[in-house]
């Protein structure tokens, strides 16, 4: 079962990605309310949904990377 928070970013097999809107329950009784965007909110029991928390890229990482240059190197 996956450990999620609201504001997470999950993706589904059949509903593709998602943010997690709300978590209710514990444990096996774990339920989650996703909102999908075209696909809606779907409330998904977590033990059961085939669904992936998304790893975020931490903030001072995103700082480090070097600036893109531009095509033809100019």
């Amino acid at each position: 079962i996956p450990s999620l928070d609201p504001g997470d970013r999950v993706v589904h097999d059949t509903f593709g990605m998602g943010t997690v809107v709300a978590i209710e329950g514990q444990g096996d009784k774990a339920s989650a309310s996703i909102d999908f965007g075209s696909e809606g909110v779907k409330r998904l029991l977590l033990r059961y949904a085939p669904v992936e928390k998304l790893r975020e890229a931490p903030a001072a990482a995103l700082r480090e990377l070097p600036p893109q240059s531009a095509p033809g190197g100019l």
